[in-house]
């Protein structure tokens, strides 16, 4: 490769390597609780009925504007909490994405008592690994930060059983990230690079040894954490380089 070739790839992986830096915390898993909660909130949803249309209407209508909001919108946020309190039944299929919102917003405090409230009511209806590491991201919104590594850690030991699982392959592999993340964030040099390494030897076993269908799952993980035209692998080798020279 040319020493052009070179220097560009270099200014990539540095591009990605601050997108993912600045976007760490939802990279890290915050942001996946969305996934979490629409799974087994709509699933709670679905057969209820609001008898009132125009406050249906009038929540579909506040959660748009909660969602197109650069920051958390206030009046939006305090509507649509009104309209669950006078429909309970709009719980399940607001609370977890408002959480979500609330996270993006910034506003972690909000979205820990609120998803802590979610989790709370879903109780053992919410599959084991997926309330552990929903309880993980909690961890991350009050900023405990070694809390949330240990939850990570103990789930991946869980999950780790050196086979494929179609039903846990995203959320072990998000979680992988997230330790080898929290890892670099407690800056924990020797640790960050096993964790990343780990994260490798998961990815080539899936895209190695697994069925179609996990390969295919595995494809799209890895496309939601693609920036433009670098990927994670670069990101990896980059932080490699970094921990290394």
């Amino acid at each position: 490769m040319h020493a052009s070739e070179n220097n560009e790839s270099g200014e990539t992986a540095s591009h990605f390597a601050q997108w993912l830096e600045s976007n760490g915390r939802l990279v890290a898993g915050i942001g996946i609780l969305l996934a979490v909660f629409l799974v087994f909130g709509f699933r709670y949803y679905s057969g209820q009925r609001i008898n009132s249309e125009h406050d249906y209407l009038s929540a579909v209508l506040s959660f748009e504007k909660i969602q197109r909001a650069t920051t958390v919108d206030e009046a939006a946020l305090q509507s649509l909490q009104g309209l669950i309190a006078t429909h309970p039944e709009l719980k399940a299929k607001y609370e977890g994405a408002l959480t979500q919102e609330l996270i993006k917003g910034g506003d972690f405090s909000a979205a820990d008592r609120l998803g802590t409230d979610v989790l709370q009511r879903l109780g053992d209806d919410l599959a084991k690994p997926y309330a552990a590491f929903s309880h993980a991201s909690l961890a991350l919104c009050r900023e405990d930060t070694e809390r949330a590594l240990s939850m990570a850690q103990g789930l991946a030991q869980r999950l780790d059983e050196g086979k494929v699982d179609e039903q846990t392959l995203a959320l072990h592999t998000y979680n992988l990230i997230r330790i080898a993340m929290l890892q670099q964030a407690l800056e924990k040099k020797n640790e960050e690079l096993a964790a990343w390494a780990a994260v490798q030897t998961w990815i080539s076993l899936v895209q190695n040894t697994g069925s179609p269908k996990s390969q295919q799952l595995m494809s799209a993980v890895l496309r939601t954490l693609q920036e433009g035209s670098v990927s994670l692998e670069a990101y990896i080798e980059h932080r490699r380089q970094r921990l290394t020279t």
